[in-house]
């Protein structure tokens, strides 16, 4: 599912899902907002159509996968996500 937001016909944001076929799990990434729109609420408006389609598919829950320093886990944690796997990372 590829969802994008608009403004005056010109796009400000958007989101990708999917659904991981062996757990009927529903996954997203790349929810973006054009640094130049002032409508944050279009990221949540984004995200709640992506889960309704998700409740559609009868996904048992969601999955995003998101860099512990990434600013928008504050947004993912409004939306009622929790921490659940951490990986650790050593460059070598």
């Amino acid at each position: 599912m590829f969802l994008v937001a608009k403004e005056h016909e010109t796009i400000i944001g958007c989101v990708i899902g999917w659904i991981e076929p062996l757990k009927n799990v529903g996954k997203f990434d790349q929810l973006i907002l054009s640094s130049q729109s002032k409508k944050k609420d279009a990221l949540n408006q984004l995200y709640n159509e992506l889960e309704k389609w998700f409740k559609t598919k009868k996904c048992p829950y969601v999955i995003v996968d998101v860099v512990t320093k990434n600013p928008r886990k504050e947004l993912y944690k409004e939306f009622g996500f929790d921490t659940v796997l951490e990986e650790m990372r050593k460059i070598i």
